[in-house]
């Protein structure tokens, strides 16, 4: 099972539930931090889609841009090459652009999730609780384990440490 991690945002005035806090929203969205095949294909109707108007301007101006840059002249190649990455960009980062947006408009990221599917986010952030795995041949547990606890490493070039208590005489 593949975890995705998923960022929840609150409305205005709401908020997880902290010892007597406000509980969560029923209005909390729930946004994949992945990439957007659909960002990537459609930049700029994507970018309208979520309500980014400026953004969406601006790649759409660039698109032109690089689209009549193209056609003049025999930069094809670096044309398409930006025009490639600039509709990755959108891809890997229009996600955190509609959440940006939210955050101007008040919302506020309450948690950041890792679960399978929506209905497995949904549930850790409404009850508290892990979902069960799914099928019955499926041995695995979600199990959080602390992370290793390792020594710490002196450094050739760091200076011993003091002794605590100065030496009678």
């Amino acid at each position: 099972m593949r975890l995705a991690r998923w960022i929840v945002m609150d409305p205005p005035g709401h908020g997880p539930s902290d010892s007597g806090g406000p509980k969560p929203s029923e209005n909390a969205r729930f946004i994949k931090d992945r990439f957007s095949p659909f960002a990537f294909f459609f930049t700029f109707l994507w970018l309208f889609w979520h309500r980014l108007w400026i953004a969406g301007l601006i790649v759409l101006g660039l698109d032109i841009g690089l689209y009549v840059l193209m056609a003049g002249s025999d930069l094809e190649l670096l044309s398409s090459a930006i025009q490639i990455g600039l509709a990755l960009l959108i891809g890997l980062e229009g996600r955190n652009l509609v959440c940006e947006r939210l955050r101007r408009k008040g919302w506020r990221e309450s948690a950041v999730i890792y679960a399978g599917k929506l209905s497995e986010a949904e549930t850790i952030y409404f009850h508290g609780q892990i979902p069960a795995l799914e099928g019955a041949g499926n041995r695995r547990a979600l199990k959080r384990t602390p992370p290793p606890v390792s020594p710490p490493v002196t450094m050739p070039w760091t200076a011993p440490t003091p002794p605590a208590t100065p030496p009678s005489a």
